[in-house]
């Protein structure tokens, strides 16, 4: 619990025990003189206390001696002491009287009742999130959580058992997390610090799945509402309509990711409008501020997008510009002497110039962190044509310009233009395997 709550409670508790103790000894002074507490009742408690003081100085004179030397703290000791067995048994003929003091233990009982339920029903801490879940037809089984935003670390698991799930993490900053179903569909969830929800879902139609708790879960729920049953091309029309609506959520941040950069045919021109629009709304969001970064040279390099101009120097020192790969067909890619696929893509790219007639140029760039390995990787594999190695890796000048982010990508450049980019090694065997 906070801290301020702890001492809210402790001084509750002392102060409601305090008042117990008083009402105890106005009853049993009463009790023992009527008169004197009649007397005091017009004149306020300074003259209570007075009488309360006189009669505990009749009966245990060396009690309140002993207390004068110690303040008014000892003073009460003294009187609290004073009301013993004896005096709650003569309280207990005066039932009337009695109703005092059992009133103020009653209300210390409801306040530690209330005490207990404030700790049961706890949300999370600050810097915490939580989520609860029900789900029909699913007993037991796993997900699996992870955020493309950092929001956690790696990748946690949740265990589904008689149907429901718990999940409690702390955040690196608030953002978007993925939850991967047993059918390996995606979902998500937008945690922020303190907060929680509770999902309900069926298994047999998860498109239909709730998240409450949260401004922005209750959006992603508005969402899914207005795209159940329609059809893909209908689903981005309501996304555009929603980015365009909600510029502040980070729901509108995961549906460009979703529907504009992640998509089978990505969009990275209409990608940097929402994001630039997005960005009006939320200047300070480092995960907006991001995929701008990573998604402006997409724009540029775009399938369509002339190839932009560049120039370097190759492992052997001679220069390579653009100006050289402006005409016939051109294959720029990467790769790393460590990485298998990579370079099984360089052998395939070989056997296709080999086969082509001189129609296929390649450019390649080594993401090695040293030129020598690249050199022995080059002269072990028999790679002939022009290869980058600057021993930046993936900071290479070419690399951010060209945008590839992956080991092994690719660009295919047809006549200046770029007219495929990130194909694996059977789909750039496809592509070029008629190349005339």
């Amino acid at each position: 619990m906070d801290k301020k709550l702890n001492f809210f409670l402790e001084h509750s508790i002392f102060n409601l025990t305090f008042a117990s103790a008083n009402a105890a000894m106005f009853a049993q002074a009463e009790c023992r003189e009527p008169s004197l507490l009649r007397r005091s009742q017009t004149s306020g408690s300074s003259e209570t206390y007075a009488a309360m003081f006189a009669q505990a100085e009749r009966r245990e004179p060396s009690l309140l001696r002993r207390s004068q030397t110690s303040g008014s703290s000892e003073t009460y000791a003294a009187m609290v002491e004073l009301v013993d067995t004896r005096d709650l048994k003569s309280l207990g003929r005066k039932a009337v009287r009695v109703r005092v003091p059992l009133a103020a233990h009653l209300i210390i009982l409801l306040f530690f009742s209330l005490f207990i339920f404030l700790l049961t029903s706890c949300g999370p801490s600050s810097g915490y999130f939580k989520i609860e879940g029900r789900f029909l037809h699913i007993n037991q089984g796993e997900l699996y959580v992870y955020s493309p935003d950092g929001v956690i670390d790696g990748m946690d698991t949740i265990k589904i058992e008689a149907g429901r799930f718990a999940y409690e993490t702390k955040l690196n900053s608030e953002g978007t997390l993925m939850l991967v179903f047993p059918n390996f569909s995606e979902h998500p969830v937008f945690a922020e610090s303190g907060g929680s929800v509770d999902i309900k879902a069926d298994a047999s139609h998860l498109k239909e799945m709730t998240v409450d708790g949260t401004d922005e879960n209750e959006l992603m729920n508005k969402f899914r509402k207005m795209i159940a049953g329609v059809s893909p091309p209908e689903e981005e029309k309501y996304a555009v309509q929603f980015i365009q609506d909600y510029p502040e959520s980070y729901v509108s941040i995961y549906l460009v990711r979703k529907y504009f950069l992640q998509a089978a045919n990505p969009d990275y021109q209409q990608a940097m409008q929402f994001i630039n629009l997005l960005l009006k709304e939320q200047p300070h969001n480092s995960v907006l501020l991001r995929m701008r970064q990573l998604t402006a040279p997409l724009e540029k390099t775009a399938v369509g997008k002339p190839l932009p101009p560049f120039s370097a120097t190759d492992v052997n020192g001679s220069a390579v510009s653009s100006k050289d790969y402006q005409h016939g067909t051109v294959v720029i890619s990467t790769f790393l002497t460590q990485n298998y696929e990579s370079l099984q893509q360089q052998q395939a790219l070989k056997e296709l110039q080999e086969s082509s007639g001189g129609r296929l140029r390649l450019l390649s760039i080594c993401l090695n962190p040293e030129a020598d390995e690249c050199k022995r990787t080059m002269q072990r594999e028999d790679i002939s044509w022009q290869v980058i190695c600057d021993g930046k890796m993936m900071d290479n000048q070419l690399v951010a310009l060209l945008a590839l982010t992956a080991v092994p990508d690719n660009i295919i450049v047809s006549n200046g233009t770029i007219k495929a980019r990130s194909l694996d090694t059977p789909a750039l065997q496809s592509r070029l395997k008629n190349l005339k």
